[in-house]
């Protein structure tokens, strides 16, 4: 009994082996072929250098879901739809300036700038 389980687990492995091997050549041939014949670059340099920087719920964002929709299609797979979803927006408000207040050098306007989704400054201003 223990030599038949030997025998079969040597099988397994081997026939596993050869066909990792068979995934690698078939891998390496498609890596070949689509590196020497492909698209991918030429979509890549596209969304990068005509659409641009992709901030979510950016104009650009929407090319570019809009364009990889297409070039899919385009391939005609079996199924490709768009589904929607919830995509945060973040909108830059007015310009503020600040002031530094010091007893040394007086008062002194500076330009300030917030991060994407931060929040308002309150009306009043800071305390």
């Amino acid at each position: 009994m223990i030599k038949l389980g030997i025998a079969f687990s040597f099988l397994l492995s081997s026939s596993l082996l050869s066909s990792q091997n068979l995934d690698s050549v078939a891998i390496s041939r498609l890596f070949s072929d689509a590196l020497a014949h492909g698209e991918s670059y030429m979509r890549l340099d596209f969304l990068s250098n005509k659409i641009g920087g992709r901030v979510s719920g950016s104009p650009q964002a929407a090319a570019a879901v809009e364009f990889t929709f297409q070039t899919l299609r385009n391939l005609h797979p079996d199924t490709v739809y768009l589904q929607e979803c919830m995509v945060p927006h973040w909108v830059r408000g007015e310009k503020e300036k600040a002031k530094i207040l010091s007893m040394k050098s007086g008062e002194q306007e500076v330009n300030i700038c917030a991060l994407g989704s931060s929040v308002a400054t309150p009306p009043g201003g800071l305390n």
